[in-house]
């Protein structure tokens, strides 16, 4: 899916897993191309929050450089895991099921190539 507004053009990418369990997984990357000045600004911004309620948690912190947001809520089993790359690229797993919690949300998006997909950071953008 492509779309551009203000002469930004942004790239997203979906997929969706499902086991015999019903248990669910929506892997979405958005490539911000054009907007890449705008991402690093939210990342420099130093955005970290944590939020926790009885119902479950939400935190935004940087990892490595890479600003990174988790959520999950224990009523309805689900969470998100999410990664801005290069302050380019933004990868989120979502996850929905009884056999899922943050640990194998985390474990699945890490292991993506997501070096690989960082390395293109640079690629089809105007620097400057």
């Amino acid at each position: 899916e492509r779309n551009g507004a203000m002469g930004v053009q942004v790239s997203t990418g979906r997929a969706t897993y499902r086991d015999a369990n019903d248990n669910r997984l929506e892997l979405e990357i958005t490539d911000m191309g054009g907007a890449k000045g705008i991402m690093a600004l939210a990342g420099f911004a130093g955005i970290e929050t944590e939020k926790e309620t009885a119902y479950g948690y939400e935190k935004t912190y940087k990892q490595d450089g890479r600003l990174v947001n988790e959520r999950w809520d224990n009523n309805g089993n689900n969470g998100e895991f999410g990664i801005v790359l290069g302050d380019r690229f933004a990868v989120k797993l979502s996850g929905r099921g009884e056999g899922l919690d943050m640990n194998i949300l985390k474990s699945a998006l890490s292991s993506l190539n997501l070096a690989g997909l960082e390395s293109l950071k640079d690629q089809g953008v105007k620097n400057g």
